[in-house]
């Protein structure tokens, strides 16, 4: 009945932002009347024309970039880390091959319920290089008629170790199923996403959930799955590869993605550092304390960014020593870097915003303005600046933490 009168209603759009999000709470909560199949409908909702974009409800954006950047980063390490020996538990392993399959692939529950062993492919593989490269044939969730037809979609490499490993660990038999699900699917599934996403994000965050101090992650699997459709149109993907990659028999809900593009497009900008406010918020979690250059002794970052090699900037506090990432260009959203507020940050920024600009010159040239590339040198940007402006909000205050 709520869908319906926000379909036909004239109502001003603060107003409607608000009963959206209260409706995804209790939706997301499994509230007596409401399911998460419920959420996936409130996201097709035509969205009233707003001008207040400075008011945080009415963002109603799908996932923020600092959230996707740490869900790549985090299920990379894990890859990285099981290659050189790490042993994670089978439930964390479970847990983070149900956040890399929805993430990458956007597939509904349901879909992962009716995954077989046998579904994951090995497409290559080279002797020598130790390169292979995985694809997964993923089943139809929404069919009138019965059909053994699937989805064939590659994934990335980190995905498919991933899966490879979990199903030697848990020896699942190739005709078995991948996932045991013991009751609701989307329960399980969203469940799973969320210990994933908190196992990958800030130690300070996780030991406030588990003080009670702070929230769980509500993540859903339609929020993964609104991502990939959002992503694919913000590349300029056509309608018919984002319904035939999302499983869609028709191209109705691949046009919403395309429509929608512009508006997540000044949304992004808005994310990526124009708000202040939203920049220290975010600068806090990036990193790991802040410190001085001449009171660290233990691992220093140094790295090169274009033609210019920097150093001083700040140091590593993994145990191992071993980082699977680029030096210095990947440091200012890892939770192991310890920034040193008198580095020269500015100068990194400086190669990184020289970057973008060759690299969106070359893409222009090229015709492919909408270079993924592009966006992930944006969010490198914008963590640099939160790390400029942490360190001279402490300046300032004439502390270092």
């Amino acid at each position: 009945m709520l869908k319906d009168y926000l379909e036909t209603q004239e109502i001003k759009p603060q107003y409607f932002y608000f009963i959206i999000f209260g409706l995804k709470i209790l939706c997301t909560e499994a509230f007596p009347g409401f399911t998460l199949e419920d959420y996936e409908d409130l996201e097709f909702i035509p969205r009233p024309h707003s001008h207040d974009w400075g008011i945080y409800q009415e963002i109603d954006h799908v996932l923020d970039p600092l959230e996707k950047n740490m869900i790549s980063k985090g299920l990379f390490e894990m890859a990285v880390a099981i290659r050189y020996g790490e042993n994670y538990s089978l439930n964390t392993m479970r847990d983070a091959v149900i956040l890399g399959l929805t993430y990458v692939t956007g597939a509904r529950p349901v879909q992962l319920a009716k995954l077989a062993v046998k579904d994951l492919r090995i497409d290559t593989r080279n002797s020598e290089t130790g390169l292979i490269r995985y694809s997964l044939l993923l089943p139809y969730a929404k069919q009138r008629h019965v059909t053994t037809e699937r989805l064939f979609l590659a994934i990335p490499a980190e995905i498919g170790a991933l899966i490879r490993h979990y199903i030697e660990r848990a020896q699942l038999k190739p005709d078995g199923k991948l996932f045991e699900f013991s009751n609701s699917a989307p329960f399980n599934v969203s469940r799973a996403i969320n210990k994933a996403f908190l196992c990958f994000s800030p130690p300070d965050y996780q030991a406030a959930v588990k003080r009670g101090e702070a929230a769980l992650p509500t993540i859903t699997p339609t929020d993964l799955r609104h991502n990939v459709g959002h992503s694919l149109a913000m590349q300029g993907v056509s309608a018919e590869e984002i319904a035939h990659i999302l499983g869609h028999s028709s191209l109705t809900v691949a046009k919403y993605y395309i429509l929608a593009t512009p508006a997540l497009a000044l949304i992004r900008a808005k994310a990526l550092g124009i708000n202040p406010v939203w920049q220290n918020m975010v600068a806090m979690m990036l990193t790991g304390e802040l410190t001085s250059s001449t009171k660290w002794q233990d691992q220093r970052v140094v790295g090169i960014i274009g033609d210019e090699l920097h150093d001083g900037i700040g140091g590593c506090s993994r145990d191992d020593g071993k980082c699977p990432f680029s030096e210095v260009r990947c440091c200012y959203g890892c939770l192991y870097f310890r920034p040193f507020t008198d580095g020269d940050h500015q100068a990194v920024l400086e190669s990184v915003v020289k970057e973008v600009d060759e690299l969106i010159s070359i893409s222009d040239s090229v015709g492919n303005a909408r270079n993924p590339l592009i966006s992930i040198h944006e969010t490198t940007q914008f963590e640099i600046q939160s790390v400029i402006a942490r360190c001279r909000f402490h300046q300032e205050k004439g502390g270092v933490r």
